[in-house]
């Protein structure tokens, strides 16, 4: 009985670890895409985040929809990513395209 019980701790104190690290590979992995998504979007907006949050829960929701993550760093790249995303039917409930257009003629004048 009390081998049964030992097997049956370290088997729960196994699992409890592995996931604890696949919790933790999990949140590292998502911060840095995280930055590499903010990375892009600065290349178009500087200061994105003096943007109205609106503003920049539709960056990122668009962002997230057309793996941004994958995209090359550059503007037109960027923009193309954010276009492609916003013309999807999911995202005209939000009228993401008129307010993307909008956002892209506050983006930086260089890109």
């Amino acid at each position: 009985m009390k081998t049964r019980t030992v097997v049956i701790t370290c088997i729960c104190t196994a699992a409890v670890l592995i996931g604890a690290a696949l919790i933790y590979a999990g949140r590292v992995t998502g911060d840095k895409l995280g930055d590499v998504i903010s990375d892009r979007l600065t290349l178009l907006w500087p200061d994105m985040m003096a943007l109205p949050e609106p503003d920049r829960a539709l960056l990122v929701m668009l962002s997230l929809e057309c793996n941004m993550y994958a995209v090359p760093a550059e503007p037109a790249a960027v923009r193309g990513c954010l276009a492609a995303a916003a013309a999807k039917d999911e995202s005209k409930m939000n009228n993401a395209e008129q307010n993307l257009a909008r956002l892209f003629k506050m983006a930086s004048p260089a890109n």
